[in-house]
């Protein structure tokens, strides 16, 4: 190999990441079979200076691409493209989660049947008011908010609920 700068990726080649100050290593081929079209599989088939748009910088010292992001996030979807498996932690705001698989470019639809919200599932590109989240049904009336925290304290079922009542 004459320049590093013409060479595409070997896929056994190891690629070094840096998410938010934690580094992680992966196998350009690993990255490119999980879901090619993310952002990470790209950034795998690309010549290293073509890695660099792709990424918030480069490293020299450690030869790793940076990304300015939360590593506490950058977990699940390390492990997916490790186990071909997408979970999302318990601890992290659905919302937020969904918005790191888009920056990743990894569709919603990767996630394991365990992980999908009862609450949430409507796609990112649907609007959501506080309503909707507010309100349930009881029957044939909306269920009042008193009635809701008293379902909340007992055990909703919900992983709030789960936490709050197993605290007391």
């Amino acid at each position: 190999m004459d320049s590093l700068i013409d060479a595409v990726a070997d896929p056994a080649e190891l690629i070094n990441l840096n998410i938010g100050g934690s580094s992680y290593k992966l196998r350009a081929c690993t990255l490119q079979t999980r879901e090619p079209s993310s952002r990470l599989a790209r950034l795998a088939v690309c010549s290293p200076v073509d890695r660099l748009p792709l990424c918030d910088a480069f490293l020299h010292p450690a030869n790793e691409y940076f990304f300015e992001r939360p590593a506490q996030l950058f977990d699940a979807i390390f492990k997916f493209y490790t186990t071909g498996q997408l979970h999302r932690p318990l601890h992290v705001c659905e919302l937020e989660f969904r918005n790191e698989l888009h920056y990743w470019q990894i569709p919603e639809k990767r996630l394991e049947p365990c992980c999908i919200p009862p609450l949430l599932h409507k796609p990112l590109a649907e609007e959501f008011s506080i309503d909707d989240l507010r309100r349930t049904k009881k029957g044939d009336r909306e269920e009042t908010t008193k009635e809701r925290i008293y379902r909340f304290c007992e055990g909703d079922g919900s992983i709030g609920s789960a936490l709050f009542t197993g605290i007391r």
